[in-house]
């Protein structure tokens, strides 16, 4: 019988490298999940007026260190965000609630590929 046993230890340069990388490609996923959502986002209560899309633009991607978050930061975008699509009568076609759960449940893949070859050549922050 032959026993062998390993130790298998990154070097800091490398484990930092790693997390950065890491870090980078789940930002990517956030920013490419807040992009995809943008034209399924309700404008507002208002006809012709874009108040809740463009707060949640404008927020975009907040955070660090692997945790990051978009979000609609408004009270009225969290009681919108919430709404059933099967009874809400959105006066903006093609919109929905829940629109960054959909466009990740749709195009979560696409998302992915795409975060992780441009954070492996340096495409985005």
């Amino acid at each position: 019988m032959i026993k062998v046993d390993t130790d298998f230890k990154l070097n800091p340069s490398l484990k930092s490298n790693l997390n950065k990388f890491n870090d980078k490609v789940i930002y990517n996923c956030a920013y490419k999940t807040l992009n995809y959502s943008i034209p399924i986002i309700p404008l507002s209560n208002k006809p012709n007026t874009e108040k809740l899309r463009l707060s949640t633009v404008a927020y975009g991607v907040k955070g660090g260190n692997g945790e990051y978050e978009i979000g609609s930061p408004t009270s009225y975008a969290s009681r919108v965000y919430k709404m059933d699509d099967h009874t809400t009568n959105w006066t903006t076609g093609g919109t929905h609630s829940n629109w960054f759960e959909k466009t990740w449940k749709e195009k979560h893949q696409t998302i992915l590929q795409s975060a992780i070859i441009e954070s492996k050549i340096g495409g985005m922050k």
